[in-house]
């Protein structure tokens, strides 16, 4: 089992940039909006300026996959998850 205490499990909602793939007349890119996403992982390190969140957490060989990393400024909220078993230990 992955240590709780080492790798907290996270869910963060964040705004992320979008943008447009295909050309199109000016006005219909001016009115884009942020996208709203919510992401759920382990914290793999933290900074000042962002957290980075990683899908899986091999902690025998000591490797991660899927990472991502989220500027604190796109962050709207955040929220510690529990482990399964954790809850009844605090």
């Amino acid at each position: 089992m992955i240590d709780g205490k080492k790798y907290p499990k996270m869910l963060v909602e964040w705004l992320d940039s979008g943008r447009g793939t295909d050309w199109a007349d000016i006005a219909s890119h001016s009115g884009a909006a942020p996208c709203f996403c919510v992401s759920v992982g382990f914290v793999l390190s933290e900074t000042t300026d962002a957290i980075v969140l990683v899908q899986s957490v091999d902690e025998a060989n000591q490797t991660a996959c899927a990472s991502i990393t989220i500027p604190k400024a796109c962050i709207k909220t955040s929220e510690s998850l529990y482990m399964m078993g954790e809850r009844g230990k605090l």
